[in-house]
């Protein structure tokens, strides 16, 4: 059975999450970790790139009105705290451990603030709106399907690409116990090079409109994050 849209921008904000945890152990071991650091930062963006993407149009679609009675965490997409994690990545993309201590707290402001906006959403905004969906809970709302990248779950590659269940099953994903890993921790998992699997999961996957890549330059100061 379909889980509803809600139910999967629930799912997403568990992956963010358990993203999130893994930032805040790289930050715990200190500036040795830094190349550590570098990856889940932009992996995470990735990730929440994507989940603002759906989230809005989720926002838009089931809107009445209602939200305008919430708190302000609660009415809002993650579009905010998006930008300044791309601020960030930017930042230790070209950055240096050097930077550990304008950047760790930087990166704590905004794992804090995504963390309150999901706890507002889904104890207000979601009960809302679900309340609007049509009664077979189940919506075709996605408008294009995203590239085919790392940070995509095997469930999310398998919904919007169908084919790319064969691949899996080929390499031995199970498609239940697996289903909401990565595909860049899949790839880890069995010792390929996660672009190696990307191409051979883009050779299933049918030709289809790709979201844009991230344009992470910044152009703020890392202090200017969690001071508003």
């Amino acid at each position: 059975m379909s889980m509803s849209a809600f139910e999967e921008l629930r799912q997403e904000h568990h992956a963010i999450q358990r993203t999130f945890g893994m930032l805040e152990s790289a930050l715990r071991i200190g500036p040795e970790a830094w190349p550590v650091l570098r990856q889940l930062c932009f992996s995470a963006l990735r990730q929440l790139q994507l989940h603002v993407w759906r989230e809005e149009r989720m926002l838009a679609r089931y809107d009445d009105g209602s939200l305008e009675r919430l708190p302000a965490y609660a009415q809002e997409s993650h579009r905010d705290k998006m930008h300044d994690l791309k601020l960030i990545v930017h930042y230790v993309m070209g950055g240096a451990p050097a930077m550990w201590k304008d950047v760790a707290g930087a990166l704590n402001a905004v794992i804090e603030g995504v963390r309150q906006q999901i706890e507002e959403q889904e104890a207000l905004a979601f009960p809302l709106l679900e309340r609007t969906v049509p009664a077979n809970g189940t919506v075709n709302w996605i408008d294009e399907p995203p590239i085919l990248s790392g940070t995509l779950t095997v469930r999310q590659a398998v919904s919007w690409y169908p084919a790319v269940r064969r691949a899996c099953a080929s390499l031995g994903v199970d498609l239940l116990a697996e289903a909401d890993e990565t595909l860049e921790r899949i790839a880890w998992r069995r010792g390929l090079d996660c672009q190696e699997l990307l191409t051979v999961l883009r050779q299933w996957a049918s030709t289809s409109p790709e979201l844009l890549e991230a344009d992470a330059n910044g152009h703020a100061d890392l202090a200017t994050i969690g001071s508003a």
